[in-house]
């Protein structure tokens, strides 16, 4: 017999062996997406303690782990200034003064002068800014009014003083929740302008191109956000300046080469009023997310993520694979089979987070909400089938046996 004939006939065997749990297995396979597909967002719901934030995604696993395992270097084009040491408006005023004559590319400064205080802080105050030689953004906090219009809050008093300032939206997004900071706006559809992020604002006036790029994205995608990507940077270079260093020749090396054609971003890093849940931390400054946000455009740092359609795709042929392994060896190996199937569950599980944290680290969001809960269901809607498959069987041959003795 030739080898092509007995790879033939090996393989009608294995398929004659095998047909009926095949065939179960495409059932339980139906069976379980439509389980997962509609039981999957309260399903997520419960992890929600485990990972000690209100709502939950997988990315904020493969962040924190991404977090630890990245060692990339700090951003070489933002520096934040902390100013939660400058109390009075003259402080501020000397703080930008200082930071002024280094030659930063853009200062944003993360602190709303909403109302005038005295009129000598305050004219000191004008002074120093507009005698910054670089480019300003102001922040211009965002409300939504009762008509669901996004509105502008107050924009600071300095305005009309100010011909070199630009103004950019502080929020994160306007109907935020308590759960983690993962996105950032471009910006805000008001009722008759368009409101442009703080990050946004100023990757407009250093990098047009990038900011071009993160416009061209939204048009693709069809949306007015993006994932802040947390890891391309470690973090950024952090200065608290005081008093004392504005007042000392001998600090002015180490500053100069933190701010001198940089980004730099001015505003408080400890006020409790502005700390923010993200991915990797529970407590972090507000201004820490708009660096991180600007630095995904201006690095181009975006994720892609796996097409949904795909995802179900993948699901599904791994779910059948799984449900046929499953009733395979329940044949073969019965005394065996629950133990093993379970073990392989864990192994698939890890497996299945290992590629995730890989493919995030490449920039890649792989979302496994519906292949976790189809593999963790299978053999629960397995014994469902089976066993009301035995049940109708059992209900058909006790009414034939009446209708017989009848």
């Amino acid at each position: 017999m030739s080898t092509k004939n007995k790879t033939t006939e090996s393989g009608s065997t294995f398929w004659a062996a095998y047909k009926s749990e095949f065939k179960v297995a495409i059932i339980v396979t139906i069976i379980t997406t439509i389980f997962a597909l509609a039981g999957g967002n309260f399903i997520m719901g419960l992890f929600s303690p485990i990972s000690g934030n209100s709502d939950f995604q997988f990315s904020d696993l493969y962040c924190k782990v991404a977090n630890k395992l990245e060692d990339n270097p700090n951003s070489r084009n933002i520096t934040i200034i902390a100013t939660d040491s400058l109390i009075e408006r003259e402080h501020l005023a000397e703080a930008i003064d200082f930071i002024g004559q280094f030659g930063p590319k853009v200062l944003g400064i993360d602190i709303h002068f909403a109302q005038p205080q005295d009129s000598l802080s305050d004219l000191m105050l004008i002074s120093a800014l507009s005698s910054c030689n670089c480019n300003l953004v102001f922040p211009n906090p965002l409300y939504q009014d009762e008509f669901g219009h996004i509105q502008e809050d107050q924009k600071t008093f300095l305005s009309p003083f100010l011909s070199n300032a630009s103004y950019g939206a502080t929020n994160y997004t306007i109907n935020s929740n308590w759960g983690p900071t993962r996105k950032f706006e471009t910006s805000f559809d008001g009722e008759f302008e368009a409101f442009p992020s703080f990050a946004s604002e100023i990757a407009r006036i250093v990098n047009e191109d990038q900011h071009y790029a993160l416009l061209a994205r939204n048009v693709k995608y069809e949306r007015k956000w993006e994932y802040i990507n947390y890891i391309v940077s470690q973090g950024f270079d952090t200065r608290v300046l005081t008093l004392q260093d504005i007042s000392d020749p001998d600090k002015y090396a180490d500053y100069e080469h933190l701010i001198k054609n940089r980004i730099v971003l001015l505003g408080d890093i400890y006020n409790p009023n502005d700390m923010h849940t993200t991915p990797y931390d529970k407590a972090v400054a507000g201004i820490y997310i708009h660096a991180h946000a600007l630095d995904t455009i201006l690095q181009g740092a975006y994720y892609q993520e796996i097409p949904k359609a795909l995802l179900y795709i993948i699901s599904i042929i791994c779910c059948l694979l799984f449900t046929s392994f499953s009733l395979a060896l329940k044949e073969s190996h019965k005394e065996v089979s629950g133990l093993v199937i379970r073990i392989t569950q864990a192994v698939l599980m890890l497996l299945i987070y290992w590629i995730g944290c890989e493919l995030y680290l490449q920039q890649i969001y792989f979302d496994p909400v519906v292949l976790i809960l189809m593999i963790v269901a299978i053999p629960f809607t397995t014994d469902i089938y089976q066993g009301a498959k035995g049940l109708y069987h059992n209900i058909i041959r006790e009414l034939k046996k009446r209708l017989k003795e009848n």
